[in-house]
C-alpha cells in the first residue's frame, strides 16, 4: 500500500514515514497530510526531511500547497534548521 492508501484507513492521525530511492517522488507525503487534515479536522501538518538542501527546496512548494488548503485562514510555513533565515 502507498502513504496514500495508508492515510486513508488509519481510524486516528499519526506519523507517517515513507522512504523510497533517490530520484522517486515522494510528495505523495502531502497528499497523506491532506487527508488526514481534512478527515480529522486537524489545524497542521509538520513535514521532517532529511537534508536542509532538500528542506530549502521545498520550502516553497510546501507554502503554496498549505496556502490552497479547504479551510486555510492563517498559514504559516516555517522552516527550522540551523541555517533558517
Amino acid at each position: 500500500a502507498n502513504g496514500v492508501q495508508v492515510a486513508a484507513k488509519m481510524e486516528t492521525p499519526g506519523i507517517l514515514i515513507l522512504e523510497a530511492p533517490m530520484e522517486q517522488d515522494k510528495t505523495e507525503a502531502a497528499l497523506a497530510a491532506e487527508i488526514w487534515m481534512n478527515r480529522f479536522h486537524l489545524g497542521g501538518a509538520a513535514f521532517f526531511l532529511s537534508s536542509q538542501a532538500i528542506s530549502n527546496a521545498m520550502f516553497t512548494r510546501m507554502t503554496r500547497w498549505a496556502k490552497h488548503q479547504p479551510d486555510a485562514i492563517q498559514v504559516t510555513v516555517e522552516p527550522v534548521h540551523d541555517q533558517a533565515e
